[in-house]
């Protein structure tokens, strides 16, 4: 039965991707011929019309920056709650764990608020800000395995 799903999800899959080779009228007009020709028209259009490589270079940036700040932070919590000898140690390490078991889905709309307050005060503050400074906050905070009532 699963093979069955899978076989059906791949070869609608295919059909897309055969499809996204297809003109919009051809498409409506006859669903289910195949495209004559692989023309990548349909590609380069949605990738010049909609500035798909700014996007794509905004987002590797904050992806990439937002994973090596959580990954230093969290490692130097790591090593300093595992290498301690104080007694807080044990109990902060189970803090965390109970941290890791709240959903993101929860906590999602009071960092966005939060994030939002941070985006104005800034702006306020020094005259200028960055969203995108704000959403990688946003991203490290939900990505950290802290508790977030911290």
């Amino acid at each position: 039965m699963i093979a069955l799903w899978c076989l059906f999800n791949i070869v609608l899959f295919g059909w897309v991707i055969l499809n996204s080779f297809r003109g919009g009228s051809a498409i409506f007009s006859r669903p289910l011929e195949l495209p004559k020709t692989l023309s990548p028209t349909n590609y380069v259009s949605a990738w010049t019309a909609s500035s798909l490589g700014r996007g794509l270079f905004n987002t590797l940036t904050i992806v990439v920056t937002c994973t090596i700040i959580t990954v230093v932070l969290a490692s130097m919590a790591a090593y300093v709650l595992a290498r301690t000898n104080v007694p807080t140690a044990g109990p902060i390490t189970s803090f965390f764990a109970i941290g890791l078991g709240i959903p993101v889905q929860v906590v999602m709309i009071p960092l966005w608020v939060a994030m939002n307050a941070v985006s104005g005060f800034m702006w306020d503050t020094i005259g200028w800000w960055d969203e995108r400074i704000s959403l990688g906050m946003l991203y490290v905070a939900t990505s950290l395995p802290l508790p977030y009532s911290c």
